[in-house]
């Protein structure tokens, strides 16, 4: 488990101002002790990078823990996107949309009349379970990101000048992430290999 703490500059740009990171305890497959794991480490975490208690944070989940798709949608606008996301996602969503919660981002500029959209979803007990830890942890959950989502816009934003394809490579302790970026294309993959796996 990673935290970071960020500081606004007056351009608007931020700046990473302390990291930290803890190992889990036991093995990462050992899903039924995660909960109180995270929530020890978010503890200790928050204590030593002097954090108070309470304070938001911004959650980026592991691609295992969520259900994500790249659909591509008509419209002539952004807005008309809007208008059908729920239906594509009813559609899209291998569980029942009421059991979820899901979200959506526009990916680029339409091409051939058509929007690339990635769709996201994660189970709402899943999700209600790692806030909880979160918040027994001392800090208090607002937003939540998917890790390759979060490379890419990372990559988008802060190296816009940057042309032709570019291959983001995130080796986490069970996932390996992929994140192939092109102009406004993306395609991600997740394998299912990590550091775990090795060590």
């Amino acid at each position: 488990v990673q935290a970071a703490v960020f500081e606004l500059l007056p351009d608007g740009g931020l700046h990473l101002a302390s990291l930290a990171s803890r190992d889990l305890i036991v093995d990462p497959a050992a899903d039924a002790t995660r909960d109180e794991q995270i929530k020890t480490v978010v503890a200790e975490l928050r204590e030593e990078l002097s954090v108070r208690k309470n304070e938001r944070a911004n959650l980026c989940l592991p691609s295992q823990a969520v259900f994500s798709r790249f659909v591509k949608l008509p419209g002539n606008t952004p807005q008309d996107v809007e208008e059908i996301i729920a239906f594509e996602a009813q559609q899209n969503v291998p569980f029942p949309i009421d059991e979820v919660v899901w979200d959506h981002q526009i990916i680029g500029d339409k091409r051939n009349d058509a929007w690339d959209v990635s769709l996201l979803a994660i189970k709402t007990d899943q999700l209600s379970s790692l806030a909880n830890a979160i918040t027994h942890g001392g800090l208090r959950a607002t937003t939540i990101d998917v890790a390759p989502m979060a490379l890419y816009n990372s990559l988008h934003y802060n190296y816009a000048d940057v042309t032709g394809c570019t291959l983001l490579i995130d080796l986490g302790a069970r996932t390996t992430n992929l994140v192939f970026s092109d102009s406004n294309r993306v395609f991600t993959r997740s394998i299912p290999i990590g550091g775990s796996n090795i060590t």
